[in-house]
């Protein structure tokens, strides 16, 4: 039998009958096993591309029939090292200089990175990588993120990874609950921190995330209300009445006394202090020849009047006239009533008809004591009054009752000395 060769890596199958087969065996058999599973070849491609070659039983120069191949130089230009298309597994070390690549191939192939040592076999046509699959791996140091790892060997809970330079990965530990993760702008980090309604909020939360959709709250004094259809609208509000809802607005003791504004509420502080109200007195000494004090612009709601005297006394024995008047002037008729005075037996007396009347002794005494008129028919005006007065200087004790109707609502009121002059004492009324 003739001597032949294995397919891939070309050994020796010497004819047993050959002279000197046992020197062939070892030449071109063993010697090429060895190399074939643990030799090394270096090859330098720094002058040019390198193609390599698996002789029949021996060996020769770039011999690719070695499993651990060294490319080395200095690359001028990319270049490429060439195998043949036999079925073999290398270990490819890419020892080469230069900015350039550096291609393992058959009939095709892959690029070698620098610096690198690569598993790869061919399949008879092209050169692989040996595999794509690892169960799994343990590395002593971290994968770097230009090889497709982290770069990172631990993690604590929440930590976000982000890229801190161009080919690294860096942590960005968890905060505090509530905050939320910021840009902070091109070739920054970033950041955890809680949100800006200034700056980060650019839309306008709508009524049914909580907001009011608006983004304009409008002029100043405008309040916000419901439509009725879930949104949110701002502006006035006209004054409430008595059958529609509206603004309320408070009055003030002035007003509550003027009793004239019909849109304003009342408080009960201002009610108690508005329901009675207390005119400036008109006290003694009185200017000489006073006979007469007026008081004007009683407000129109008056519903009680009551007038009051302190040890008052006049320059005669006349009686006390109250006279009541409307926009047109005090009326001096239609008083109808009596008075009458108590001193050692009783005397009394109708009305003149021109005033309600309080009977004085004389100028002797001085009167202390009140008359409380009151609107009994506010339809045609009509007042009835009633007084009782205690005297100083005497035991005389007046007393008078009558009514008035008026010609239009009541706003002034007089206390006249009947043509005496007030003397001494102080003269008030008090309205509600």
């Amino acid at each position: 039998m003739p001597t032949t060769y294995t397919t891939n890596l070309k050994l020796v199958q010497p004819d047993l009958t050959t002279t000197g087969w046992g020197t062939l065996v070892n030449n071109s058999l063993t010697a090429l096993v060895d190399v074939a599973v643990s030799g090394v070849e270096n090859v330098d491609v720094t002058a040019g591309n390198i193609a390599m070659t698996i002789n029949d039983g021996a060996q020769g120069t770039n011999d690719a029939r070695n499993m651990f191949i060294v490319v080395e130089g200095t690359l001028p230009a990319n270049r490429t090292v060439t195998v043949p298309t036999n079925s073999k597994l290398y270990f490819v070390h890419n020892d080469t200089s230069g900015a350039y690549t550096l291609s393992f191939e058959a009939a095709a192939g892959v690029l070698i990175p620098q610096g690198k040592k690569v598993p790869l076999y061919s399949d008879g046509t092209d050169i692989l990588y040996a595999f794509d699959h690892l169960g799994s791996l343990t590395l002593d140091t971290a994968l770097a993120a230009t090889s497709g790892g982290t770069g990172q060997s631990s993690y604590a809970v929440g930590d976000l990874l982000y890229a801190d330079t161009t080919t690294s990965l860096a942590k960005l530990a968890a905060v505090a609950e509530g905050s939320v993760l910021r840009s902070k702008g091109t070739g920054t980090a970033p950041a955890w921190e809680q949100v800006d309604l200034t700056t980060d909020v650019t839309d306008v939360l709508p009524p049914a995330n909580g907001g009011t959709g608006l983004s304009d709250p409008g002029a100043n004094g405008n309040v916000l209300r419901s439509d009725g259809a879930g949104n949110w609208v701002s502006g006035t509000l006209a004054s409430a009445t008595t059958s529609a809802e509206g603004l309320v607005e408070l009055a003030t003791d002035a007003e509550v006394q003027a009793g004239t504004d019909t849109t304003r509420a009342i408080t009960p502080d201002a009610l108690r202090k508005g329901a009675l109200v207390l005119r400036t007195a008109s006290s003694g000494p009185f200017a000489p020849g006073t006979t007469a004090i007026d008081y004007t612009s009683i407000p129109a709601w008056v519903k009680r009047i009551t007038v009051m005297f302190a040890s008052l006394s006049t320059s005669g024995s006349n009686l006390i006239d109250i006279q009541l008047g409307d926009s047109g002037g005090i009326e001096t008729s239609g008083y109808l009533g009596s008075q009458g005075n108590m001193i050692s037996g009783v005397g009394t007396s109708n009305y003149g008809g021109d005033a309600f009347e309080v009977r004085y002794y004389s100028s002797a005494v001085s009167y202390s004591g009140q008359f409380v008129l009151t609107l009994v028919d506010p339809v045609v005006n009509t007042w009835v009054g009633t007084g009782v007065y205690g005297s100083t200087g005497s035991t005389s004790v007046s007393f008078t009752g009558g009514t008035k109707s008026l010609s239009g609502t009541l706003d002034r009121l007089r206390i006249s000395a009947n043509g005496d002059s007030f003397a001494a004492g102080t003269i008030n009324i008090m309205y509600e």
